[in-house]
């Protein structure tokens, strides 16, 4: 576990997929977790310029199939 929740309040872990808005602004690509130090900077910093404003899990790469639950 990450200690990150997403919007839904889901616990986010390492291999999950997210939809994420960076900057106010939502991405077309998806961000596999697979580097836990650089999705907490990512998310706790906002003085970077594309920190991430808002994550939504869609799925993890051990499931056979990922949904959209946007």
């Amino acid at each position: 576990y990450t200690g990150i929740n997403d919007e839904k309040g889901i616990d986010i872990y390492e291999g999950d997929i997210l939809k994420v808005w960076l900057g106010g602004r939502e991405q077309e690509e998806y961000l596999l977790v697979d580097d836990l130090r650089a999705l907490y900077f990512l998310y706790t910093n906002s003085n970077v310029r594309y920190s991430i404003s808002k994550m939504i899990v869609v799925g993890n790469i051990h499931e056979k199939e990922t949904k959209e639950n946007v």
